[in-house]
C-alpha cells in the first residue's frame, strides 16, 4: 500500500502520467536482493518455482500475447 501511495504522490506532485513499471521492476533494479529474498522465502518453506518465473520473463520479453495471457 505504501508503494501505491508513493506512486500517486509523484503523479500528482510532478503532474506526469502514471507509468507501469512492471511486475519484475524491483528484480531488475536489484537482482542480488531479489535472489536473496527468494532464497529466504524458499528456506522458510514457501513454494517457489524458478522455472515458472523464467517462463514468465521469456513470454514477456518475446511479446507473444498468447503466452503472456497464459502466464499473467
Amino acid at each position: 500500500m505504501h508503494k501505491l501511495a508513493i506512486a500517486i504522490w509523484h503523479v500528482l506532485h510532478d503532474k506526469v502520467p502514471y507509468r507501469e513499471l512492471g511486475a519484475d521492476y524491483f528484480a531488475k533494479r536489484d537482482p542480488e536482493r531479489a535472489m536473496r529474498r527468494m532464497i529466504k522465502e524458499a528456506n522458510n518453506g514457501r513454494a517457489i518455482s524458478f522455472w515458472q518465473q523464467a517462463q514468465r520473463q521469456a513470454a514477456h520479453s518475446s511479446g507473444c500475447l498468447a503466452c503472456r495471457s497464459a502466464w499473467w
